[in-house]
């Protein structure tokens, strides 16, 4: 590696991939959309608790924004885990199994994990918001995203 910064990148991304693969391995056993999209509640709202993944991208993210050279390489790692995980909503949650997302996966993802993400920063800041009312708020998002086919 050429730095300390590009190693931390190279690890960021291994662990996120490792991430997204458990996830579909996970969601490749649930048949039903309705278990599937809880499988993928339970997981998500699990790593959602993560303080120290939180303040590991936080931490990321602002170094990324002082160092131009270091933004353009996360935000290449970025893409290609976004790429990841949008293969992965569109695989098990996309319009084979009846899902219509209100916005395209991508976008899905990163609003996922920034909601997740700054909400567990303010709960840790100063408990503003209970970690209930996380799982609310994230599960009420998750309901709209991923709402459920309809019966013909």
């Amino acid at each position: 590696f050429e730095s300390k910064e590009d190693l931390f990148i190279a690890m960021l991304e291994e662990n996120i991939q490792e991430r997204i693969a458990y996830a579909r391995k996970l969601l490749a056993k649930q048949h039903d959309v309705k278990k599937r999209i809880e499988a993928f509640r339970q997981l998500f709202m699990e790593k959602a608790r993560e303080r120290s993944w939180a303040l590991l991208w936080l931490e990321f993210k602002l170094f990324a924004l002082r160092h131009p050279e270091f933004k353009a390489k996360l935000s290449e790692m970025r893409e290609r885990v976004s790429l990841s995980s949008s293969e992965m909503l569109e695989e098990f949650f996309g319009e084979t199994s009846g899902v219509k997302f209100p916005v395209c996966s991508c976008v899905l993802g990163m609003a996922l994990g920034a909601l997740a993400h700054g909400l567990q920063l303010d709960h840790m800041l100063d408990k503003s918001i209970r970690e209930e009312e996380i799982d609310t708020v994230v599960t009420l998002f998750l309901d709209a995203m991923l709402p459920l086919p309809k019966l013909r």
